[in-house]
């Protein structure tokens, strides 16, 4: 069994929280909140809790690009509510 030090970071995770975080800001460039889902899920798909570490991550990037990606076909009449 891997120790806690042994673990690494899930770069796919990692990957998508970087472009969830950069979404905020960003998020009329509609192709970065779209890849933050993207590597966020596949960052999800991969984890494995023996081998990486900060599962949140994806999570959080997942969140984030998903909201930010809505933001972005509402702000340019994709979506009407």
């Amino acid at each position: 069994m891997a120790q806690s030090n042994d673990k690494k970071f899930n770069a796919f995770g990692l990957t998508g929280l970087i472009l969830g975080v950069i979404s905020v800001f960003l998020y009329q460039v509609g192709v970065l909140p779209i890849l933050g889902v993207v590597f966020s899920g596949i960052g999800l798909a991969k984890f494995d809790k023996e081998r990486h570490k900060h599962k949140w991550m994806a999570f959080v990037g997942l969140g984030l690009s998903a909201i930010y990606c809505l933001m972005y076909l509402v702000s340019y009449g994709h979506i009407n509510f």
